[in-house]
């Protein structure tokens, strides 16, 4: 795949993510999916968790607990089958996320997030790096 194409296969992750949309994520979120945020995650269903049903489920838990979620890029760069895409990171705490009750607390981060383009074109690899 291009440049172009990769950084459009994970601008499709964030929109998916502001909008909550998980109806096309079968096309970009290839069945050896991993986000390795979820792999440390101490629930252990959770971190079982591969393809887009892995992928549905992220978006599914953080809309619920912070349903103005909204991640904003700042930047993007693409290199070989690596997208990396700094942005930042908004919401409200308005529902349960995961054992935390809401606490109406608003937040603000900046992370790098760094996708792996798998040979079928999809995206086999999420991580985060958190910077603030």
């Amino acid at each position: 795949m291009s440049t172009e194409q990769n950084i459009n296969l994970v601008r499709r992750v964030f929109e998916a993510f502001n909008t909550g949309d998980t109806s096309t994520v079968h096309e970009f979120i290839s069945d050896d999916y991993i986000n390795r945020e979820s792999r440390r995650a101490k629930d252990s269903y959770r971190s079982k968790l591969r393809g887009p049903e892995a992928f549905i489920d992220t978006i599914k838990s953080l809309r619920s607990a912070f349903p103005d979620l909204h991640y904003e890029e700042q930047e993007i760069i693409s290199h070989g089958n690596k997208v990396i895409l700094v942005g930042n990171v908004t919401g409200t705490h308005k529902g349960n996320f995961f054992f935390i009750p809401p606490t109406g607390s608003k937040f603000f981060y900046t992370a790098i997030h760094i996708h792996t383009i798998g040979k079928d074109g999809k995206i086999v690899e999420h991580k985060t790096i958190f910077t603030r």
